[in-house]
């Protein structure tokens, strides 16, 4: 069986979930979550994953860039830009943290150590 197409699931969110209202109804949330928007895809750009570590930090990669982190230099606790986490690595295809540890599958040594 095909999974359903990008129009069959945004069109028909079931009874038990919420739609958000920053996609024409692409998310399906349940009603005790809410996806919101960090930055702009301006600021972003295209990326090609993302993950979240252990204290909810955002990891992200670009195509052709090293691996990013969403930093926070507000006082409002989110982030305003992407900055260089590792640049031992780019076109991170995977990002697993886990630990202290973040796993990529990217471009690069294979084994690099990133050091926050």
């Amino acid at each position: 069986m095909a999974p359903p197409s990008t129009d069959e699931v945004a069109s028909d969110p079931p009874e038990d979930s919420t739609v958000d209202q920053f996609s024409n109804s692409r998310f399906r949330i349940s009603p005790n979550f809410r996806v919101e928007e960090i930055l702009s895809g301006q600021q972003i750009g295209s990326l090609i994953a993302i993950a979240f570590d252990g204290l909810g930090r955002c990891l992200a990669s670009r195509e052709n860039d090293p691996l990013m982190r969403a930093v926070d230099t507000g006082t409002d606790g989110k982030p305003q830009r992407l900055a260089v986490f590792c640049d031992q690595v780019k076109n991170c295809q995977g990002i697993l943290p886990r630990g202290d540890d973040i796993y990529v599958t990217g471009e690069g040594p294979r084994s690099p150590r990133c050091i926050d």
